[in-house]
């Protein structure tokens, strides 16, 4: 990765932005529903500043969120960068990490999307969150800036990773091609994304459903549009390592082309860190 203090990079690699810790304490204004699945949040308060670190197409750039307390719906936050110390009542702070969907710089407003589901506190927060909910909101602790340098851009994603795949589409130049692998639950649950050059391919089904028909219209892409492409991918981990080795192992693409990112793994809670594909 490049050092960069730029808005946009020009270059063929991903370039790296720093940004001194902030913790705010927010609270919901509006929820939107966006599919059966999924909602988006807007939040806002007095510590949210209206210079908040939000850069053009770094599309994966992710928050900490921190939840109320399940039992008294008190919120509380640790001091910026004391993340690893304990709540007051003596147990871990509880935390999830969000793609930023949008900020608008005027209305000082930060837009979240959530998957909704019962297993986990952000699900479960977003299902019953109302205008005047708490949240608390950590970082970004940094932005990982993408290219704009290649003619053609393959996204692939599931349902976490479409908030990013999203802000990808809006954010990289028209004059780019764009291929979308987006895998959804059923029809129901696909959104309408439109913008000149992207070509979406929707794939039903849960967690390891269509992994060949994954991989062939990965294989369909690389095929047709040569090897002046960038790759992006995020979801489930296990899911995403046979991409890996797809793409580099047998397509023969270079590591800076190639940016994947296991956001979960089937039968893990909360964070899963950023070497999941490791593993």
């Amino acid at each position: 990765m490049n050092e960069t203090d730029l808005n946009t990079n020009t270059s063929r690699t991903v370039n790296r932005v720093r940004y001194e810790p902030r913790s705010r304490s927010l609270t919901v204004i509006r929820v939107e529903p966006l599919s059966p699945t999924m909602v988006r949040i807007a939040l806002s308060g007095t510590d949210l500043e209206s210079d908040f670190p939000i850069h053009p197409l770094a599309a994966a750039d992710h928050v900490k969120l921190v939840f109320p307390d399940p039992t008294s719906g008190l919120l509380t936050l640790p001091a910026p960068g004391q993340l690893r110390s304990l709540r007051p009542n003596g147990e871990p702070w509880i935390t999830r990490d969000y793609t930023i969907r949008a900020f608008d710089h005027e209305r000082r407003e930060l837009s979240i999307d959530f998957v909704l589901h019962d297993h986990g506190p952000a699900g479960r927060w977003a299902r019953d969150a109302r205008v005047g909910s708490s949240l608390g909101v950590l970082g970004p602790r940094g932005s990982r800036v993408y290219p704009t340098q290649y003619s053609h851009y393959l996204l692939v994603a599931d349902e976490t990773g479409v908030p990013a795949l999203e802000r990808f589409i809006e954010e990289l130049p028209h004059s780019i091609n764009i291929s979308a692998l987006i895998q959804v639950g059923t029809t129901e649950e696909e959104r309408v994304l439109e913008r000149t050059g992207l070509k979406i391919v929707w794939l039903h089904g849960g967690c390891g459903d269509n992994t060949r028909a994954m991989e062939a219209s990965i294989r369909e892409v690389i095929d047709t549009v040569g090897d002046d492409v960038f790759v992006w991918a995020a979801g489930e981990a296990g899911a995403l390592k046979p991409v890996r080795s797809l793409l580099l192992d047998e397509l023969g693409l270079d590591r800076e082309q190639v940016d994947l990112h296991g956001y979960w793994r089937v039968g893990a809670a909360g964070n899963i860190g950023h070497k999941a594909l490791e593993q």
